[in-house]
């Protein structure tokens, strides 16, 4: 069932005409009209890699997530992975199968020679099964550099309109030279006017592509969005002025401009398709036996307490999600289950003493003889059932049953008889089952698959 932030939503799109507003997974986290890039078709499939080929930058954006008081220049990041060479990064696109990789900063024009490079090295090693674009303000755009990131092998280049204040001078010299050309830029609330009048500069060119961002708050930026008395929602720091103006650009585009396919990336959609994707990556090769997954690509780890024989420490009783809920499990009726959830962490292979005690479970993962990056789970959430919910749980996330029968049987089990109850009675008991579906909907999400 869709969160209340998607509720919120769903009543701004009663403005929109509906066969013109496309979803992801009917879940409207990612909202687009006419086609999306191939590139973003990889970031929707979770096989994409933003390849970070510098951290130094030309500007200074108010809006920028990242640190923009750095001084020194650094190396290529990958997932929070730094990259020695560029065949370590060949070899770690081929350990996990990505299909897109987007270069992004700082501004990669600032390390031209580097980011020329891996674009050829991509194209060597994985000819066209490698959809490969770049991010930039345009401020260093020339025309020999982009010819020669064109016959490098680059196949879209995409700028931000705000970072260089609304001038088009780069983007017009870039689409002489490339098809694929597109703006991508965040949803600035203030700057909402600029963007229209960019509608008709975009047609004159003709360049009909545009990804709108949802602004989102960090340590870098919350003091000049706090000035600017921007609005955050509290579960994801996103912010709601952006979202508001972006869905008032999908309108009037859709009225009055027909032809531009704008395409919309929430930051609800950022946490879970992206984040869906990392997990997915890297999971498989953390995760422990005795533990599952979630459609999210979260490890799961379904368990009880109980205190050691000798001593009162309490450990832990691992329970398989997938084997049917026994005769066993039934003995287990006055005990608690805990449901503990773990995003995967990857991070270099450089901390010699490392292998701290929090970490105690981290994996080594071989990407070749002499790179080799540590794997492991970051605690998200746990949630403590008693059995009867448990069975509710075990019925929506790991049986996948849709609600409906998952709330037959709720009922069956619990031999609720509606026609003796009051029908206040039924909507406090629904009320109930909705409640504990919502509690788990960001840890366990299922989309289309589901609703």
């Amino acid at each position: 069932m869709p969160t209340p932030q998607d509720r919120i939503q769903d009543r701004e799109l009663k403005l929109f005409t509906p066969d013109k507003i496309k979803d992801l997974d009917g879940n409207k986290s990612k909202l687009y009209t006419g086609r999306l890039s191939p590139g973003c078709q990889t970031c929707i499939e979770g096989t994409w890699a933003c390849i970070f080929i510098n951290g130094l930058c030309t500007r200074n954006c108010f809006f920028c997530p990242q640190d923009r008081l750095m001084k020194k220049e650094r190396q290529p990041i990958l997932d929070g992975i730094t990259l020695k060479s560029s065949k370590d990064c060949m070899d770690f696109l081929n350990k996990f199968k990505f299909k897109g990789v987007g270069f992004s900063g700082g501004e990669p024009f600032l390390a031209f020679d580097l980011l020329i490079e891996y674009i050829k090295d991509i194209r060597k090693t994985f000819k066209n099964q490698i959809y490969v674009w770049m991010y930039t303000n345009g401020d260093l755009v020339t025309k020999d550099k982009l010819v020669a990131l064109k016959k490098a092998g680059l196949d879209e280049i995409r700028f931000d309109l705000s970072a260089r204040k609304y001038d088009f001078k780069p983007i017009i010299l870039a689409k002489k030279i490339f098809d694929q050309v597109l703006i991508e830029t965040p949803m600035v609330p203030e700057e909402y006017n600029k963007l229209l009048k960019s509608v008709q500069k975009m047609k004159d060119i003709p360049l009909f592509r545009i990804n709108l961002h949802q602004l989102h708050v960090n340590k870098y930026n919350k003091d000049a969005f706090l000035k600017r008395n921007y609005t955050f929602y509290l579960h994801n720091r996103a912010v709601h002025q952006s979202k508001i103006k972006a869905l008032e650009f999908l309108k009037y585009c859709v009225k009055n401009s027909s032809k531009m396919e704008v395409n919309y990336c929430s930051d609800i959609y950022k946490n879970r398709y992206q984040q869906q994707g990392f997990n997915l990556r890297y999971a498989k090769y953390i995760k422990e036996k005795n533990e599952s997954l979630s459609p999210l690509g979260r490890i799961r780890q379904i368990y009880i307490k109980s205190k050691a024989l000798k001593n009162n420490n309490i450990k832990k009783i691992i329970i398989n999600p997938f084997n049917t809920i026994s005769t066993d499990l039934r003995l287990l009726k006055n005990k608690k289950i805990y449901i503990c959830y773990f995003n995967a962490v990857v991070k270099n292979n450089n901390n010699k003493k490392g292998r701290s005690k929090k970490y105690r479970t981290m994996k080594l993962i071989e990407i070749n003889k002499q790179f080799k990056i540590l794997g492991f789970k970051s605690k998200i959430k746990e949630v403590k059932l008693n059995l009867n919910w448990y069975y509710v749980f075990h019925d929506i996330f790991i049986k996948k049953n849709d609600l409906n029968t998952a709330f037959n049987k709720m009922v069956l089990r619990d031999n609720i008889n509606f026609k003796n109850a009051s029908r206040l009675s039924f909507e406090n008991i629904l009320k109930r089952f909705m409640s504990f579906y919502n509690h788990f909907e960001d840890l366990e999400y299922l989309g289309k698959n589901l609703i």
